[in-house]
């Protein structure tokens, strides 16, 4: 009959073959001399290395340095006004708020040379629409070769 001690040991998982092997699975550390440790971390055992020195050399420290007064610069730009003074905020709201954007579409549609007659928002998306319109109409063709549609199609273009 098992005795309780050995009862309790089985109940809580114990047993004496788990024990030998805990001891066996530590793992025990060695003590390096001064010596290994200066092998291994450089100049000096006791202190790390430090990167600073090198980091400030480096072009990396340059970029961080150049970029310390980008809050300053970010408050300039919201503080330039990006319309003209005589456009009120009060009278025309539209054109205050849209002015840079009007005036950037103005330009590029100045560069290039249309046919119109008077430039609206209108126009412009019709031709928009029929140049991608016709690009359907030759993709069709391309992927419907053999077809009469596709030949009927492109007799007319």
């Amino acid at each position: 009959m098992p005795s309780v001690k050995n009862r309790q040991n089985k109940e809580m998982g114990r047993n004496k073959s788990s024990k030998m092997t805990k001891r066996n699975s530590q793992t025990k550390t060695k003590k390096l001399s001064q010596s290994e440790l200066k092998l291994i971390c450089g100049k000096s055992a006791n202190t790390f290395n430090q990167f600073e020195k090198a980091f400030e050399a480096s072009s990396n420290f340059d970029l961080i340095k150049d970029h310390k007064n980008i809050e300053q610069e970010l408050v300039k730009l919201f503080h330039r006004p990006f319309t003209p003074s005589h456009i009120n905020q009060k009278n025309d709201y539209y054109t205050y708020i849209n002015y840079q954007w009007i005036e950037d579409q103005t330009k590029k549609i100045e560069k290039e040379d249309k046919f119109y007659v008077q430039v609206d928002s209108f126009r412009i998306v019709q031709e928009n629409v029929y140049y991608e319109l016709i690009e359907l109409v030759k993709q069709y063709i391309n992927n419907n070769r053999s077809s009469r549609r596709a030949k009927l199609v492109k007799k007319c273009i």
